[in-house]
């Protein structure tokens, strides 16, 4: 291993700098959830080094004032801002998005003082930030195939095409082919990347849910109460926001129309901050925003939908609704990621057109309603778990190291 001893506590212990676009402290996205996992169970066998690339708009200071002690256990933390775009306008948005000029000068000088033993890149988006002729591995995270995304998003709207998720396309397989080893999310995703770069080292750190307690579904609601209904997300990203706006202007109505007693809870992060377009002042609809114990919200609810029309890699939502043993109604991008017995659990509608039916038709037959929220408390116990995932990742670090193939 390469290494100067002046920067390490322990040289017998491997030195990683980890770069990502989120401070994985204050627990309000699933992406800072899974990172927050990941490390904390990885750091004590490594000396992590983290560098932060967010907009100097977003909540780092923040997060790290509301930090749960992740902070404390790392050897650096730099925070640095974006900074705006000039160059190329074809070049990806989400590279434009989360481009910083600081990012690209503190990354070389990070790797000439620290001479990590490896390099981690949360997202293929951020790869620019590392000089050419690098000889350090580096390993790739991809918690998404990130041009599948883009996909989805331009058949959802005209404001994005299919050319620009071409030219996205391009530019994440590229990364692909740089990357020593590439940490996907789910299986679908690795078959993905090995079906377009048939060399490269895959390995799967899957999303887990045991970051929540599982506890009794308890409630003081009696079958006559007025129906409640809920969404989990972070609202600035922009899969969930979609979905969002999706239920608030098509679906929505449609229930009121039937069960006008009813109310949506939209609950999570930047809600009462991203969710204030006119769809979201109708009668019923209620922004929760940030809250404290997820789990026993949900567990308020009668039944929690999920519209999604953009998405990737598996999605915590909705493990955290079946941890929470709900009736969960989805789309088939809702269930991508899991294993059989979760999605059996739950009642997954192939349009956006009969959503609203489905939804309607769980309200009045109670004992399908019932049997879902059985089955959710059941498969809850086939998801995974973080401590698997975080031995995932750390088998994906040394394989980089030592130059090993992936299995």
């Amino acid at each position: 291993m390469s290494g100067n001893s002046a920067f390490r506590s322990d040289p017998e212990i491997p030195v990683i700098l980890y770069i990502t676009n989120q401070v994985p402290f204050c627990l309000d996205s699933g992406g800072q959830r899974r990172e927050f996992e990941l490390l904390r169970r990885a750091i004590g066998h490594y000396t992590v080094h983290l560098l932060v690339i967010h907009p100097p708009s977003g909540a780092g200071v923040e997060v790290v004032e509301r930090g749960n002690g992740l902070s404390e256990n790392l050897a650096s933390l730099h925070i640095v801002p974006t900074t705006k775009w000039v160059g190329d306008t074809s070049t990806p948005a989400r590279i434009r998005e989360h481009y910083s000029s600081h990012a690209i000068d503190l990354t070389r000088s990070l790797i000439h003082d620290l001479q990590p033993d490896l390099i981690h890149v949360e997202g293929y988006y951020l790869m620019y930030v590392l000089p050419q002729g690098l000889d350090v591995p580096v390993v790739l995270g991809e918690e998404n195939v990130e041009y599948h995304l883009d996909e989805q998003r331009a058949q959802a709207s005209d404001k994005y095409s299919m050319e620009a998720a071409g030219h996205a396309k391009l530019r994440e397989q590229e990364s692909w082919k740089t990357a020593s080893v590439i940490c996907a999310a789910t299986k679908d995703d690795a078959q993905t990347i090995l079906e377009a770069i048939p060399t490269a080292k895959v390995v799967v750190v899957p999303n887990a849910s045991n970051h929540f307690v599982s506890k009794p579904r308890v409630s003081a609601r009696s079958p006559g109460d007025s129906p409640i209904i809920g969404f989990l997300g972070n609202y600035r990203w922009f899969p969930t926001l979609d979905a969002a706006i999706v239920l608030a202007r098509d679906i929505w109505p449609a229930i009121r129309q039937e069960r006008p007693d009813a109310s949506l809870w939209l609950i999570g992060q930047g809600g009462k901050e991203t969710l204030t377009s006119e769809f979201f002042r109708q009668a019923g609809i209620v922004i929760t925003g940030w809250v404290e114990d997820v789990v026993s919200t949900l567990q308020e609810l009668d039944l929690f939908i999920c519209p999604l029309r953009i998405g990737g890699g598996s999605k915590f939502k909705i493990s955290d609704a079946l941890i929470s043993g709900c009736a969960i109604v989805t789309t088939p991008i809702g269930v991508q990621g899991f294993p059989k017995a979760a999605v059996d659990a739950i009642r997954v509608v192939e349009s956006i057109d009969d959503f609203a039916l489905a939804v309607l038709s769980l309200l009045r037959e109670d004992e399908a309603r019932e049997e879902l929220e059985y089955l959710a408390t059941k498969a809850a116990g086939s998801l995974d778990r973080w401590e698997d995932a975080g031995a995932r990742l750390m088998d994906g670090w040394n394989t980089a190291m030592r130059g090993a193939r992936c299995v």
